[in-house]
């Protein structure tokens, strides 16, 4: 549970399950339904490539799951993008976004990684 001042929003996380909601308006929310458990969520700043302005980044198990963070009809919605990345078997506990959009990512191993994406033919899974 925490919040996205950047973007005046409110987040938590139950099971497989990531809601997002707007502060002002408790009627604006938006989920993502995940196929594992979700450990840990950030807000990134999206890259200038990204057809949104930011990025959600979610982890669960085995995988990092980037999701658009869309506000083009006034309202803010999770998309799905085709950004995943296997963790390897290590189960990140913390995730944290700069401002310059990069991220890192605290390992129950102990490491901490950071996550590289760059553009790819489509952003959006079809």
């Amino acid at each position: 549970m925490g919040l996205f001042p950047d973007v005046n929003r409110g987040w938590f996380i139950n099971n497989k399950s990531f809601h997002i909601w707007n502060l002002q308006n408790p009627d604006d929310v938006s989920s993502y339904q995940a196929k594992e458990l979700i450990y840990s969520a950030t807000l990134v700043p999206a890259k200038s490539f990204c057809p949104s302005r930011y990025v959600v980044v979610l982890a669960t198990d085995t995988e990092i799951l980037l999701l658009a963070l869309s506000d083009s009809t006034g309202y803010y919605e999770l998309a799905e993008t085709n950004y995943r990345l296997s963790s390897d078997n290590v189960r990140m506990r913390s995730l944290v976004g700069t401002k310059n959009s990069r991220i890192f990512m605290g390992g129950e191993d102990g490491v901490v990684y950071e996550l590289l994406y760059d553009e790819k033919d489509s952003w959006f899974i079809k």
